[in-house]
């Protein structure tokens, strides 16, 4: 209570979207831990939104009904960029970010370049995204570590088996259109 309020919209960038639960995960468990928004842990929640299945006035509605403590988690932003409708009624949704500060979180998870264009398009949303987070991808040793971690949970590798696993991640993971964890997920 004796710290000034610092709101904590983020724009998390990154090439792999299942990276952002986790990282959204610990903003949440440390604006509870932290007594940020000095509710329960109870109260403290997050919710995705995706842009591409939703109009304006859903998205307008989700803030104006949030509960306190929840954090949203901005998927699609790619598509705001040229939707006539957000053109229209961004600035309600910009007073409602503002209005809701200090009890509604929201990160915006994009690639660097959807996430540039975004802000690009609506330069007055980088007044409540402050914060930046630059995810980059995994290499060829991290997915392999990954894989690994993940499969010894319940098996035991065999060294030839082990071989052959990072023989494959290296001749197939640079040109994979997955990235990071998802080509993780997808191989475990």
């Amino acid at each position: 209570s004796k710290i000034p309020f610092l709101p904590m919209n983020t724009v998390l960038m990154t090439p792999d979207r299942d990276i952002a639960k986790p990282i959204v995960s610990d903003f949440c468990n440390a604006m509870w831990h932290f007594d940020y928004y000095g509710w329960g842990k109870d109260d403290t929640g997050s919710q995705d939104l995706y842009v591409s299945t939703m109009s304006i006035q859903s998205l307008l509605d989700k803030y104006q009904n949030a509960n306190r403590a929840t954090t949203f988690c901005l998927y699609d932003i790619d598509l705001l960029t040229d939707d006539a409708d957000f053109k229209l009624n961004y600035h309600t949704l910009l007073k409602l970010m503002e209005d809701r500060k200090k009890d509604v979180m929201t990160v915006v998870v994009a690639t660097k370049e959807a996430a540039k264009a975004f802000l690009g398009a609506y330069p007055e949303f980088k007044k409540i995204f402050n914060k930046t987070l630059e995810m980059t991808d995994m290499d060829n040793l991290s997915i392999k570590e990954a894989v690994t971690r993940k499969l010894i949970e319940t098996f035991t590798i065999p060294e030839n088996v082990d071989q052959r696993l990072t023989q494959y991640i290296y001749a197939v993971y640079p040109s994979s259109p997955l990235r990071s964890m998802e080509f993780v997920n997808k191989l475990y």
